[in-house]
């Protein structure tokens, strides 16, 4: 059984489970390659949960969805089968998507800011799809049908173009990002953006999560025209993950890739306790409390609650 402060924790989280009813569902980020989601293993993405393809990493597994609003980021290789993004959900492309079927719903947004090619692509009315500049998308068949929005910015090629929807000029989004990055100097964590265009935007929102799954708001900013904007945070032990939440003047928002910094004490031992304080073996669904150990003597605890 736990002992000291970290007994005191796990009880205090069980008497908020106790008087507070059923947990509402965290917004996790799943990032390919690492130990949740391996490149060719499948995943369900729940309401507000996100995706992660990392540079160098090609993923071959089938995604699929519970409710709306999933974000999916892709900054490698993704090949599969069939994806239909449901309402509010977003995909966005900066290097190469292969897909037999891209399907959106209402509300579903696709931003292709590189290369994705479909056999086949169905937008239902109230859909879009933004192709940059140089940017370059193709659908393979005629198995085409566009009820929503297209525009194209770049290259977009299609053997028929069916009636219905509207294919607009060149349209971009209202902030162009060309770089976000993070790294540790002098015992802080130095953040850098760079933006080559801002229509309408209104701020941006550093967010950073412990495990890359669950993103708290750090900091936030004004955008004041493009170029180069800076913000650090402290720095913490084990990888620590930061995005950006680029929000617009009438509330719609995107978020950039992920970027990650390696901490400066090397972790000693990890171990997850459930709601009676039994040690797990791994991580599971359900309520679970993480304990970190790190070469420096620093000790962290995470709580998890899920559907």
């Amino acid at each position: 059984m736990l002992a000291g402060p970290v007994a005191r924790l796990l009880a205090a989280c069980c008497l908020w489970l106790a008087t507070s009813g059923a947990a509402a569902a965290q917004a996790y980020t799943y990032t390919v390659g690492e130990a949740q989601l391996q490149p060719t293993q499948d995943v369900t993405l729940r309401a507000g949960e996100s995706l992660y393809i990392p540079p160098n990493t090609v993923y071959t597994g089938q995604v699929t969805f519970e409710g709306t609003g999933q974000l999916i980021v892709n900054d490698w290789v993704w090949i599969a089968a069939t994806v239909a993004l449901p309402a509010q959900a977003t995909l966005t492309n900066h290097h190469l998507i292969s897909l037999e079927e891209l399907t959106l719903a209402s509300g579903a947004t696709v931003h292709n800011a590189y290369q994705c090619a479909t056999t086949a692509l169905v937008l239902a009315a109230g859909a879009t799809v933004q192709n940059d500049p140089e940017a370059w998308m193709q659908v393979y068949s005629e198995a085409f049908a566009n009820a929503g929005t297209i525009s194209n910015c770049g290259t977009f090629l299609a053997e028929s173009w069916p009636a219905g929807g509207r294919v607009v000029g060149c349209t971009p989004l209202p902030v162009q990002l060309i770089s976000f990055a993070a790294e540790p100097a002098a015992g802080a964590v130095a953040l850098r953006w760079h933006t080559a265009q801002e229509v309408n935007a209104a701020r941006y929102e550093v967010e950073h999560s412990a495990d890359g799954q669950l993103f708290t708001t750090l900091s936030q900013q004004p955008a004041r025209g493009a170029g180069t904007y800076e913000a650090t945070d402290k720095a913490r032990p084990g990888p620590q993950y930061y995005r950006l939440r680029l929000v617009d003047a009438d509330a719609t928002f995107s978020y950039s890739p992920v970027v990650v910094v390696s901490g400066g004490a090397a972790l000693v031992s990890r171990a997850w306790y459930n709601e009676i304080g039994q040690r797990l073996g791994a991580p599971r669904p359900g309520f679970l409390l993480e304990v970190s150990t790190y070469a420096n003597g620093a000790v962290e605890s995470r709580k998890y609650l899920q559907e």
